[in-house]
């Protein structure tokens, strides 16, 4: 086709020397509508037509009109052969072995359905939910932050549930169990597409293919502020983490701060009854009723008050569940 319509530049220059005005433009659109559905236009063919074009007898305008809608075919045929830059989405384009992937806002890539899901289930179906919707989102390898930001938004679902907020050293080891249950669901899973290194917050800034593989028309996102942010300062990724090293035992506090404040009148209640028992037992060894009270029957008199100080039990709710077997384990709701 290229061949053709070099050779027809000359007798089209010559009839435009003659011809009518509009059997001259009929010969001009159809001459350069079938240039521009050429698939391709090599560099060669371009120079040859345009030097072709610049030697022959066309009027000005009918020159500058032909030159420009070759310039037009090569720059098309220069943009469709540019490899795309490294943020457009190709699948396969890395292997799943390569870098890890990031995704800091998980809450707005939840759809509706997932979202109604997530409002009833246990715990480890709602990491499971998560991971899945990972999965879906063409995620292989998370970054320590997505781990994080995940982990978050499920102690954010979980918080409301919780008759006593967990300790820093289990919501440690609630970073295991979901680092060991993403491995367990990635290996099950069907191979597909890897998404892409760095995921936007918003879900409509995907890349159309990646969106349309990873949602369903009747079933889209939809995002919510579960106030997940304010669970970030309280997760320990690591054991050397400082949250461990000082507050190992301590229990996160509620977004509202009653746990803190309760378990603080509670410490401070059982301090003023030992100082109590403390001044009772100076008074004691200082001759008080020396001859009431004998040692033994001063210690059943103080097992018997410090019995009734304060009773405290221990609940707490695991956020994720066990790496292994999600739906067969019962958890306190």
């Amino acid at each position: 086709m290229a061949r053709e319509l070099q050779a027809e530049l000359s007798p089209m220059a010559e009839w435009a020397q003659s011809g009518s005005k509009a059997s001259v433009d009929a010969l001009m659109n159809s001459w350069c509508t079938r240039l521009e559905s050429l698939g391709s236009l090599s560099l060669g063919q371009a120079m040859q037509m345009k030097q072709t074009i610049q030697d022959l007898s066309f009027e000005s305008t009918l020159s500058e009109r032909l030159l420009e809608k070759v310039e037009a075919k090569v720059l098309a045929t220069a943009t469709a052969a540019t490899p795309p830059p490294d943020t457009t989405y190709t699948p396969h384009k890395r292997k799943e072995e390569s870098k890890p992937q990031t995704l800091l806002k998980p809450e707005n890539f939840i759809t509706v359905t997932e979202w109604s899901m997530l409002e009833k289930s246990p715990a480890p179906a709602r990491l499971e939910i998560l991971l899945k919707r990972y999965l879906q989102l063409g995620l292989r390898n998370l970054t320590e932050q997505t781990v994080k930001k995940g982990l978050a938004f499920l102690l954010a679902l979980a918080a409301g549930k919780l008759s006593q907020m967990p300790t820093y050293e289990e919501i440690y080891e609630e970073v295991q169990v979901f680092k060991r249950s993403w491995e367990s669901v990635k290996t099950d899973a069907e191979p597909t597409e890897v998404g892409l290194l760095t995921y936007p917050d918003d879900p409509s800034s995907l890349p159309k293919a990646l969106f349309d593989r990873a949602y369903k028309a009747e079933d889209p996102p939809m995002g919510k502020d579960v106030r997940a942010a304010i669970w970030l300062a309280h997760i320990p990724m690591r054991s050397t983490s400082k949250l461990l090293q000082k507050n190992k035992k301590q229990r996160l506090p509620r977004p509202d701060g009653q746990a803190a404040v309760s378990e603080q009148h509670a410490n401070e209640f059982q301090s003023r009854m030992e100082q109590c028992f403390g001044r009772l037992e100076r008074m004691l060894d200082q001759g008080c009723g020396q001859n009431a009270i004998q040692d033994g029957g001063r210690r059943e008199l103080q097992l018997a008050a410090g019995a009734s100080i304060l009773q405290r039990r221990t609940a707490c709710l695991s956020l994720t569940g066990p790496a292994e077997n999600f739906n067969q384990m019962e958890y306190l709701q």
